[in-house]
């Protein structure tokens, strides 16, 4: 005969019911609701100035490699102090490849997608930026270099404002340049061939002591890389160029700049053209080598003290913004990137600053790029148009470097009808 249920075990049973049962209750509508859409900006977030708040859409395509970063990472510093100012406003980075970006402005022009707010980029991405871009307001920065705003206009109208820029420069090995009687600096077509040959030559193999590894006195980089036409620069004398011949790492010519830099520090090489970021790289790996190894650099200019540059990075205004407040806010985003105080963080990061510095200037004069700075000061800067040419010009440009490197004499004389057509030559300051 069962037990009957007492009265206490059957009120505790109906109180457990009744709360399991509302908690299920309590979730059913979570069940049912549909995902979650972002949530909206508060009405109480609003940007100061304009009175717009929201978020503005950046895409970046990086196209300088800086000596302590990237661009990517001035602007995302310079996106946190942005929103610091202006509270309401959110600015929403995405670092993209070239390749990833045009695939993405193809699907949005084709309607799937959406175009960004602002995009930041490198000379030669848009053949014809007046099809995605907004012309850059008037008045147009006093403070920028004439060369570089030069470089960013297209049929006479400027699209996008260069924030940032960068340049090659020689790296050799100390030890091998005194130990062979060499000074790193500018040379003439004699000086270019006596260092190369005095830097080439043979040493054992370690790992076949029978054999030897030849030394060559320069490593060109990469094959179409824009160190070489730097470098073709660098040597220009009179009608064509000053080209080493002897002593040039004809293997370089198809390494890539990893090999280039792996064969300077293995003392296979003793100079090399590269970037600053290469630069900064090789130093930091020279100074953590088991035994640390002194190198030497300088940057690499023209006979008359101009330095040469492909390098820059464009901050521009997307075109299809129908919002006023919106627009007017990405647009001081701009500007706040283009004024003393951000142009400051740039060298930091290792760009040089695409403002004219005033008469204090960024850099100390014990920093080695304080010669740079005067160089800039002076108006010696050449520079490249930003989209008047497309990947095959870019390419000849820089084959026209690497044949003037090696070639004859009518290889010089035309590389130098195409380097007279860069833009700053005769760029008064």
């Amino acid at each position: 005969m069962r037990k009957p249920v007492s009265n206490l075990k059957k009120r505790w049973f109906s109180i457990t019911v009744c709360i399991l049962t509302a908690a299920l209750l309590l979730q059913l509508p979570g069940l049912f609701r549909r995902a979650a859409q972002p949530a909206p900006v508060p009405e109480s977030l609003q940007n100061s100035q304009s009175g717009w708040g929201g978020v503005l859409r950046l895409w970046e395509i990086p196209s300088v490699r800086t000596g302590k970063g990237d661009s990517a990472a001035f602007l995302r510093n310079r996106i946190a102090a942005f929103e610091k100012a202006n509270p309401g406003v959110f600015i929403d980075i995405r670092v993209l490849s070239a390749t990833e970006a045009h695939t993405l402005l193809q699907k949005a022009q084709a309607g799937e997608g959406y175009l960004p707010d602002m995009i930041s980029y490198g000379a030669g991405f848009f053949d014809d930026p007046s099809a995605w871009l907004q012309e850059a307001a008037d008045p147009l920065p006093d403070n920028l270099h004439p060369s570089l705003l030069t470089a960013a206009r297209y049929e006479g109208s400027v699209y996008g404002l260069p924030y940032l820029f960068s340049a090659y420069a020689l790296i050799a090995r100390s030890d091998m340049l005194s130990a062979a009687g060499v000074t790193l600096e500018p040379w003439d077509a004699a000086g270019w061939a006596q260092a190369l040959i005095a830097l080439s030559g043979e040493k054992p193999n370690p790992d076949r002591p029978r054999d030897k590894i030849p030394i060559r006195g320069l490593e060109a980089g990469s094959k179409g890389g824009s160190a070489n036409f730097a470098l073709a620069v660098a040597a220009r004398e009179g009608e064509g160029v000053a080209c080493p011949t002897e002593g040039l790492h004809e293997e370089g010519l198809g390494g890539g700049q990893d090999k280039a830099m792996e064969r300077l520090l293995s003392g296979q090489t003793a100079m090399m053209a590269g970037g600053l970021g290469e630069m900064q790289t090789l130093i930091k790996k020279a100074e953590e080598a088991e035994s640390p190894i002194a190198l030497s650099s300088q940057l690499l200019r023209a006979p008359d003290g101009s330095i040469f540059t492909d390098q820059m990075q464009l901050l521009a205004l997307m075109k299809g913004g129908q919002d006023e407040g919106r627009t007017e806010t990405a647009g001081r985003f701009v500007e706040f990137v283009l004024n003393r105080d951000s142009q400051v963080i740039c060298t930091k990061v290792g760009g040089f600053a695409a403002v004219v510095p005033p008469s204090a200037g960024f850099y100390e004069q014990e920093d080695p790029l304080y010669a740079f700075e005067q160089a800039v000061r002076e108006g010696k800067l050449l520079t490249v148009p930003a989209y008047d040419y497309d990947t095959q010009r870019k390419a000849d440009f820089d084959g026209a470097g690497i044949t003037a490197l090696t070639g004859e004499d009518a290889d010089k004389v035309a590389f130098g009808e195409l380097y007279e057509g860069l833009i700053g030559l005769q760029t008064p300051h």
